[in-house]
């Protein structure tokens, strides 16, 4: 897991950075804008500017899911929302949203017909990129809590809130 996380964060680091700033706007000239979600708990969505699905998630209660299609860890990633898919009904979970930071902004995106979400990419063409999946709760298009996941994915995913995390 760790050599798998740390292929692309070196490759990130290799490349000149960019990063998105609390409003929104990107900061510097780099190759890739670097994505901090831990950082976002409290404050709006700094994405909002940059996804096709903004007016949704400026709305009511979220989850989204950040990934990329292109990391080797995300099938993993995606196993229990196909198992929340198949118990719909059973949870009172906030509806998720997948955003795929690999898709371009006018590529078609896959459809994964096993998981309940609304799937999303940046409108913004880009070079996204998050260390690892994360997973965030949203009220109103404000970040109440946050989750970096690895395949054993915890309390954040059942219940539609969790722990607020911040970086260290």
């Amino acid at each position: 897991l760790f050599i798998a996380a740390a292929v692309p964060l070196g490759w990130a680091l290799a490349v000149r950075q960019a990063a998105l700033g609390e409003d929104g706007i990107v900061v510097g000239a780099g190759d890739v804008i670097l994505l901090e979600p831990e950082r976002w708990v409290g404050g709006r969505l700094p994405l909002l500017a940059h996804i096709n699905v903004a007016e949704q998630l400026a709305e009511g209660n979220w989850r989204l899911l950040l990934l990329r299609t292109d990391c080797p860890n995300c099938e993993a990633i995606l196993a229990p929302f196909r198992n929340e898919a198949a118990g719909a009904g059973e949870t009172a979970a906030a509806p998720l949203v997948l955003l795929d930071l690999a898709a371009a902004a006018n590529e078609e995106l896959s459809r994964d017909g096993e998981v309940a979400a609304v799937h999303a990419r940046m409108a913004t063409p880009l070079h996204w990129y998050v260390d690892q999946p994360s997973l965030l709760a949203m009220e109103q298009g404000v970040v109440i809590a946050y989750q970096a996941l690895s395949p054993e994915i915890s309390e954040l995913r059942d219940s539609g809130g969790g722990k607020k995390e911040t970086g260290s």
